[in-house]
Parts: structure tokens; sequence; C-alpha cells
């Protein structure tokens, strides 16, 4: 028996490619795209990709994916003052940073990361000035007031100025340190300044004469004349002040500690010295314009009865020594002379030794 052929019919057409939506990529992100991963964008038309189904028919997806550009805010120079503070993005910053680079998660419309750029100054000038001395009261007395371990705030386009005040400022004013020499209230204020925001701060310090223990003073001021009242010393006591500083001047004496002796001074002139210390603080003046060693000779007493002698006989005179004083240069000498009285007359003869009472002369 002969077979029967049976003829099938079998059309076969291409499925065509399926073009997908485009997908947006950030830039430095990926996507995928049925399930291959594409860290770049796409050629023009996109890119196919074969998938395979269950019936072992291939299909064809087209990708196309476009990489979008960076987003970047460039926000130039941005001024505060502190405390205050600039935020970006929810984040906030307190000191300057002339390149902030700051990077703003998901913040575009687009919902890409974007980059802000920022040239940021946040000036806050403090001032600083090391513990003032204290100054003396001598026409020398300068000290260094130093503030040069203030913060300045120099930021690039910036500018700084510095000034101080005060009483007694020697030379300039517009640095960091200065000479003074006075007492009184001085100040320094930086000013630091950008793009027309300015920021300024002020610290004061208060100067002050040294006077611990207060400022010298002088006691027990004493006159000696020496043996022969032709000269005189003056003697006296330092006390307060600064006891280990004391000067006289002139430094006419000795200097011993706080007890002072001058060198012998003629009778008949003055001295005037000058005590102090080294703060220089209420010198204190101690003088005398004339000082008189007045002498004090006590001579004894002869007896007042006059005595006449017409021949050979004998004369007695009478001395009394009772109350005798002599100073160092006094020299006592018994006359017999022709006069009477207390004027010494033609005198006849002398003598060194003094008579014993009732003793012939």
């Amino acid at each position: 028996m002969a077979g029967n052929t049976v003829c099938i019919s079998v059309n076969s057409a291409l499925i065509p490619p399926t073009i997908l939506p485009p997908i947006s990529l950030c830039y430095g992100e990926y996507v995928e795209c049925t399930g291959q991963i594409f860290t770049s964008g796409t050629p023009p038309g996109g890119t196919p990709v074969t998938l395979q189904s269950w019936l072992g028919c291939d299909s064809v997806v087209v990708c196309t994916v476009n990489e979008l550009p960076p987003t970047v805010t460039d926000l130039g120079q941005v001024t505060l003052c502190a405390p205050n503070v600039f935020t970006v993005c929810g984040v906030q910053y307190a000191f300057s940073d002339p390149f902030l680079y700051h990077v703003c998660e998901g913040g575009d419309w687009l919902g890409c990361d974007s980059t802000v750029l920022v040239d940021l100054a946040i000036l806050s000038p403090q001032v600083h000035i090391q513990d003032p001395p204290i100054i003396g009261c001598g026409p020398t007395s300068e000290f260094v007031l130093d503030a040069s371990n203030s913060e300045f705030s120099f930021v690039p386009g910036g500018t700084v100025s510095m000034l101080w005040t005060g009483p007694g400022i020697l030379g300039q004013a517009n640095g960091p340190s200065i000479t003074i020499n006075a007492v009184g209230e001085y100040c320094f204020t930086i000013t630091a300044s950008r793009n027309n925001v300015s920021c300024t701060d002020t610290k004061c310090v208060n100067i002050f004469n040294s006077t611990t223990g207060g400022t010298p003073t002088v006691s027990n001021i004493s006159t000696q004349c020496d043996a022969s009242n032709q000269f005189y010393t003056i003697t006296f006591t330092i006390n307060g002040g600064d006891a280990a500083s004391y000067s006289v001047t002139p430094l006419n004496g000795t200097l011993n500690g706080s007890s002072f002796t001058s060198n012998p001074i003629p009778t008949g002139s003055g001295y005037s010295f000058v005590v102090t210390d080294i703060n220089g603080c209420a010198p204190v003046t101690v003088a005398q314009n004339i000082v008189l060693c007045n002498c004090d000779t006590e001579a004894g007493t002869m007896g007042a009865a006059t005595m006449v002698d017409c021949g050979l006989g004998t004369v007695t005179a009478t001395y009394d020594n009772t109350g005798t004083f002599l100073d160092g240069n006094d020299v006592q000498v018994f006359y017999l002379h022709e006069g009477s009285g207390l004027s010494l007359a033609n005198p006849i003869a002398s003598s060194s030794t003094p008579p014993s009472p009732s003793s012939p002369a």
C-alpha cells in the first residue's frame, strides 16, 4: 500500500527588536538594563542586548543610556564673621576653607549628586595680649606689650589691620607689639575684612605703677660732728619699697642694706640725697641747707680778784677746772699777761699745764 504524503506550511518571521525607553545615568554611578550593567552612556541609537526565551527563540532589546554631565555649582567667595556658619546641603562649616568641595547627594532635579565649590572665609580675629608688666615710675621705664600670639584671620583676598590705643605709646601703633612708658589702659584691635565684610575683636589691659611693698621712706636721720667739729656725717635708714634695689644719689657715702652713712661733709655746708628703688616711684629727698658743728669749748674759770705785786713777792692765781670741755682740736693754754678781764694783753709767760688750785702763777 503506498504511503500518503502530508505537507505543512511553515511561516518564519523575524521578531523585531524591542526598544526600551532611555535611561538616565548620573555621573559616576551605574544603571542596569535587561540584566546588563552600564557605567557610561550608550552610543547613538542605543546598545542591542540579545535575550533568549524559553522557547529557544532569540529576541533583541535595545538599551539607551544617557549619561548626565556632573552638576557643579561654584559659589565663589563667601565671607562671614564668626560665630556664623556656612551651611550647604544640610552640612555646617565653621572654619575658613578656600577650596571647599562639597558633594550633595541626589541634590539636583534629576536626583543626581551635585558638587558645590566655594572659597569660604569665616573671619574670627581674636586678640591675645601677653600678661602685661608692672611699670616703674622712673623716666626710663619702658616695656613692651605683645599681642603677636593673636589670631589675625588672614584669608586669600582679605585684609587685616591692627591698632593700639593708650596714653604712652612710643613709635608705631599698627603692629602686633608696642613699646610704652606710661601707666593707663591700652587696647589692641584687629579688623579682618573681605568683600565689604569686616570683623573685629578688641582687648584691653591696664598698666599700673609698681608699688609692691610700698614706696621707699626714710627714718632715723641723724647728724654726727667729728671731734674737731670741722666735719659731720649724715646717717639714715631706708624703709619699704623694693629693698633689694635701694639707691642713694649722689652716692657720697656707704649704703649697707637699708642703712646709709655719708662721707664726711665740711661744717657750714649742706647736703642733699635722693632715695629711691628700681621702680622710681615717689623718690624721697633728704636735705638740709647748712649744718654747723658748734664749738662747745669750756676752759674752766680763774679767780676774778685783781692781783698786785710791788716787788719780788709771790702772786697766787686760783684756777677751777669744773665743767671743763675741750673739742678734739682745742688747745688749753694758761697766760700771764698785763691785761685784765677776758682780753689777752701783752702776754708775759704761758704754759700748757693747768695750775692746780691755789698754785703760784
